[in-house]
């Protein structure tokens, strides 16, 4: 059976890619907040791009113009890249991802051009062997 492969790589920078102008997202209240407008991706069709070489490359980002991002069906990979700045009183913010067909994403946390952390959800996990104990 034929089934479209879904893979979104989102990177947190804590510092932004050399050479990038980045929107920086504040948080100042426990509140959903869209992101899209801050965010900034970049396809790869050939879905091969690693992290490594990513950072290591001068890969361009698009800015996205919208607040929900909707790339529709598609083999390729995209990477998202935004910048977080919590101020707020919440220690922990939650990141949902919106998208039935996703069948895997990567949250990589950057610092100084390197990766310093990074949590993978996949949709063939069962739920208690997921990260987060959480549907999705």
């Amino acid at each position: 059976m034929f089934y479209y492969r879904f893979i979104m790589c989102f990177i947190l920078l804590i510092a932004c890619f050399k050479g990038q102008a980045v929107n920086i997202i504040h948080f100042t209240e426990a509140k959903s907040n869209y992101i899209g407008k801050s965010i900034s991706y970049h396809e790869d069709p050939t879905s091969k791009l690693t992290i490594g070489q990513l950072l290591k490359s001068n890969v361009s980002f698009e800015e996205s113009n919208s607040e929900v991002l909707n790339f529709g069906i598609t083999n390729s990979t995209y990477w998202l890249k935004f910048t977080v700045s919590n101020h707020s009183d919440c220690r922990n913010l939650v990141l949902n991802l919106e998208n039935p067909l996703l069948n895997a994403a990567t949250l990589y946390i950057v610092k100084d051009s390197s990766v310093v952390d990074s949590i993978s959800i996949e949709s063939y996990k069962t739920q208690n062997n997921r990260v987060f104990d959480h549907q999705f």
